[in-house]
């Protein structure tokens, strides 16, 4: 059985995150980025003034500040794929991998800008708060509630893989590598702590994530840094294999077809689209909850998100991995090339500290994916409470079962799911492009 549902990810998956829509999620943030005259560029400078003015700003009578909504957004793409992630693009795509990810999330950075934008024009209030995300502007912006039911079913199935199970699965299996710990002591440990946090609300989600993000990611960029400069002699040559590798890929066949179908080309773009998440819509979930009321604002800060997931923790962690010269191919799995490459500084504590990073990157994950299918969940269902707590009952039981079930098919799963909801996200997206264009262009001229 679990061959059969392996192969048929296997097909699906070979069209959601083959040639064709990883075309379709290159050209929507192309579009957005010309269309704006390379905003992300352009205002980038103006982007971190705003995170800075945030970062200090308290929002009045408890509701969720721009900075806490952009922490809980950054919380939900920010998992265990900024390590084994990347790490398996390079194990399977070789160097040239990095290079199609930046890409990706160049474009993505865009993509990302128009999915916070919508996401504060079409929100909601709810009991005194803002909701929102890409199911509300599919339906009052296109107006197409079944479009918008096909997203939230789609992002709720995700959220128990992706955004669950898979990042649970990952965690405690590192920390019994690592530290000898069972499965079940982690599960039980990630159980609590996500249950304690999800039941108190987005309030306690964001301010979890806003007090937990900024310390993980100074920690782990600091670590990446030593490893790097501890091999900085191979930098330059590292450098330069992320770009030759990138443009001399190994076919599959010839012409633009065969290099997109290329494994540097297809790993790299479809490996830096599931970490920053730009283009599927889930982060839209998060943004909407600001209580920014200018939506190009809040776009700014979906700029800078996919800015430091993919620029900076990710390209941090591909240096980490190919400036320390340790042998990578598709034999080698994500977790033991990320450890192999950390022990060249830090020894035998390397796995140590890439266990316990991955394990501190899944929890907040998981917090923000939990309002993710929260949010989902209250959509379908119409706000109905005991359908949104049996939800939450469920979310944090699966996060016990996935650190010590054996569900390495939830990674295939998950990335069905992932390329589904993009689809009618996406599709929105292209649609009321005009109205992201016109946001942009009342708040900067």
């Amino acid at each position: 059985m679990n061959e059969f549902i392996q192969n048929l990810c296997n097909r699906v998956n070979s069209f959601l995150w083959g040639p064709v829509m990883l075309t379709v999620f290159l050209g929507c943030g192309a579009y957005f980025t010309f269309k704006t005259s390379f905003l992300q560029i352009r205002k980038f400078p103006f982007a971190v003034k705003l995170l800075s003015r945030e970062l200090r700003s308290e929002s009045p009578n408890g509701s969720i500040s721009p900075f806490k909504a952009f922490a809980t957004a950054l919380a939900g793409t920010m998992g265990v794929g900024n390590i084994i992630g990347v790490a398996t693009a390079i194990s399977i795509g070789g160097a040239g991998s990095v290079f199609w990810m930046l890409v990706s999330a160049f474009f993505g950075m865009m993509t990302k800008y128009a999915e916070a934008v919508l996401a504060v024009k079409y929100r909601q209030k709810s009991k005194g708060l803002n909701s929102g995300g890409a199911m509300y502007y599919i339906e009052h912006g296109i107006g197409s509630r079944f479009l918008a039911l096909l997203f939230s079913s789609f992002c709720l199935l995700a959220c128990f893989g992706v955004g669950n199970t898979a990042q649970s699965n990952s965690a405690a299996a590192v920390l019994n590598e690592a530290f000898g710990i069972p499965k079940y002591i982690s599960g039980i440990v990630m159980f609590i702590l996500v249950a304690v946090v999800i039941f108190g609300g987005i309030k306690r989600i964001s301010s979890a994530a806003a007090a937990v993000i900024p310390l993980l990611s100074a920690v782990y960029i600091l670590m990446s840094l030593a490893v790097i400069f501890s091999n900085i002699s191979s930098l330059p040559f590292a450098v330069k294999n992320i770009f030759t590798s990138a443009f001399n890929p190994t076919a599959a066949g010839g012409g633009v077809f065969g290099f997109l179908l290329s494994k540097s080309v297809r790993f790299g773009l479809s490996r830096g689209v599931f970490t920053n998440e730009a283009g599927m819509g889930s982060a839209s979930i998060a943004h909407a909850c600001s209580d920014e009321k200018t939506p190009a604002k809040q776009g700014l800060l979906g700029i800078f998100e996919v800015f430091l997931d993919t620029f900076v923790v990710t390209t941090l962690t591909a240096l980490v991995i190919l400036s320390s010269n340790v042998p990578y191919g598709s034999g080698i799995s994500g977790a033991a090339l990320a450890v192999n490459a950390f022990s060249t500084l830090f020894g035998k504590f390397g796995s140590k500290i890439i266990s316990l990073s991955i394990f501190f990157f899944a929890l907040p994950s998981i917090f923000g994916w939990a309002y993710y299918g929260e949010c989902c969940v209250s959509y379908i269902f119409k706000n109905k409470r005991f359908i949104i707590t049996l939800f939450k009952l469920i979310f944090s039981a699966l996060v016990f079962i996935g650190a010590v079930a054996d569900i390495e098919i939830v990674w295939s799963i998950s990335d069905v799911f992932n390329g589904l909801m993009s689809l009618p996200n996406i599709s929105a997206l292209l649609i009321l492009s005009p109205e992201v264009i016109n946001e942009t262009k009342k708040f900067f001229t």
